[in-house]
């Protein structure tokens, strides 16, 4: 059993949006999508279409679109253990013709809704923190109480991150990162938290504040591994891409996927590459397998 912390919503996805639709205000999309969101959800979902059990421990709004969200988990073998609090978070998301997306979200919604006490019984023995710097309510201090306990269970513990809200740095998260067996920020996210200025030196900053083993991934480029043994890029297939949503938890679920498995940590990223890689040549985060 694979357990998810995180985030889960509504997204509707809108291929082939220009810039110009601020100027003109109207244009057509080649295609508009209505699909499942959140990185919680979408790792979950690509580890059970994956064969692996999973769990998704989440905030669900209490209205129609949660309830949308629960029979998604159900129909796809996840085992959903909700809270429902506040509105379910809708994501408006505008593709360019490159692949390349922007969001328009709801101010608040169940996203952010997270708190340490919606964890409680752990089933998994690789857990994946889904959503770092994404609940408002957990600071420093509540994602270090949640991982000690997580870590005291003799669990695995990976995470996955946005970018920092509210200018976190290292030396607050030195106690966080250091719990953590492998952390999946993408280059952007990882040198913005670190202040480096290049992918190998934000690695080197995790890694010196306790990170076991950090996987940055940078999209076309692949990822970068950091850890004991290894400071190495790895390199994925080229692909075309036309929708760059949910890549990144593709990739996530990729690599724990190949972790269960019991695979060395190259295999893990280099199906990890392959998974981001065949998630933007189609349209949503899941629809590729």
């Amino acid at each position: 059993m694979i357990t998810i912390i995180g985030a889960s919503c509504i997204d509707i996805i809108c291929q082939n949006v220009s810039k110009e639709i601020f100027e003109k205000g109207h244009q057509f999309a080649d295609n508009i999508k209505f699909d499942f969101g959140g990185d919680g959800l979408n790792e979950s979902i690509v580890l059970s279409r994956l064969g692996k059990q999973c769990e998704l421990i989440t905030v669900l709004g209490d209205d129609e679109a949660g309830k949308y969200i629960y029979q998604h988990c159900i129909e796809s073998y996840v085992r959903i253990v909700p809270t429902y609090r506040n509105s379910t978070y809708i994501s408006t998301i505008l593709v360019d013709k490159s692949g390349r997306r922007n969001l328009i979200g709801t101010k608040y919604g169940n996203i952010r809704e997270l708190m340490p006490d919606d964890v409680k019984e752990i089933r998994g023995n690789i857990v994946c923190f889904a959503s770092m710097f994404i609940p408002l309510y957990m600071k420093a201090k509540e994602y270090e109480e949640l991982f000690k306990r997580i870590k005291n269970e003799n669990k695995i513990l990976c995470a996955d991150t946005t970018t920092i809200k509210n200018n976190e740095t290292i030396d607050e998260y030195k106690d966080v990162l250091n719990k953590i067996d492998y952390f999946f920020p993408n280059d952007v996210e990882a040198k913005m938290f670190t202040r480096a200025d290049s992918v190998e030196k934000a690695a080197d900053i995790l890694f010196e504040a306790g990170v076991k083993n950090v996987v940055i991934k940078v999209g076309e480029n692949g990822c970068y591994l950091k850890n004991k043994d290894y400071a190495k890029w790895i390199a994925t297939k080229k692909v075309e891409a036309i929708d760059s949503t949910g890549a990144g938890d593709s990739f996530v679920a990729g690599f724990i996927k190949c972790l269960d498995d019991g695979k060395d940590i190259i295999e893990c990223c280099n199906f990890a590459n392959e998974c981001g890689g065949k998630t933007v040549q189609v349209i949503g985060a899941t629809d590729w397998l």
